[in-house]
């Protein structure tokens, strides 16, 4: 999966479609089962947080729609407030 992200990354014509792909993925999971939605947040958080600025506050939309919390993500991520900020 690595060498597959960092495929992406190298290219952005594949990258502005890959996050634009990631986001609109993000947005229409409301719909989903509790499950997906807890696989695709964790696998959004692992590999594409970063492919836009947009796709962090679609995942944190994601969490706060969940019945349950998340509980395995503050334990292995960064909080999500942290996700925000420029670390440039």
């Amino acid at each position: 999966m690595s060498e597959y992200v960092q495929g992406i990354l190298s290219n952005p014509i594949a990258r502005a479609v890959k996050a634009a792909d990631r986001l609109h993925n993000l947005r229409s999971a409301f719909v989903a089962g509790e499950d997906f939605k807890r696989k695709y947040i964790l696998e959004t958080v692992d590999w594409y947080l970063k492919f836009s600025p947009e796709i962090p506050y679609a995942v944190k939309q994601l969490v706060i729609s969940l019945e349950k919390p998340l509980t395995e993500l503050p334990l292995v991520y960064e909080p999500i407030e942290t996700w925000f900020q420029d670390k440039t």
